[in-house]
């Protein structure tokens, strides 16, 4: 279930290669997740917020008419490379659409 390699994490990470945006300080950009997972999100930008960075992502999810919209913090920084980014609290209908996504992204590797 999800690729893990050699890391840590405490929930699986699928691929996840998308368009979301990411809102540092008050200004969105553009940039492409590469995975997911419950607990969070790597993204790849040319210029990755520092660690500590809180943030907000947003992206689209087939079949919804909004797009999910988390509260993160960076806690990896991989200097013109990318960012992984923690979620924050999530709220129950937010951990419903992103379990739901998670068990399609499940599926779909499967």
């Amino acid at each position: 279930m999800g690729y893990e390699g050699n890391d840590r994490r405490r929930h699986p990470r699928f691929p996840f290669v998308k368009t979301v945006e990411l809102k540092i300080d008050g200004s969105w950009q553009e940039c492409t997740a590469m995975d997911i997972a419950f607990g969070g999100i790597f993204v790849s930008t040319e210029h990755p917020p520092p660690t500590g960075t809180p943030v907000v992502i947003r992206f689209a999810i087939d079949g919804k008419e909004q797009p999910l919209q988390l509260k993160g913090m960076v806690v990896r920084c991989a200097l013109e490379h990318g960012a992984g980014i923690g979620f924050g609290d999530l709220d129950e209908e937010d951990r419903s659409v992103l379990s739901e996504l998670l068990r399609m992204l499940e599926q779909t590797e499967g």
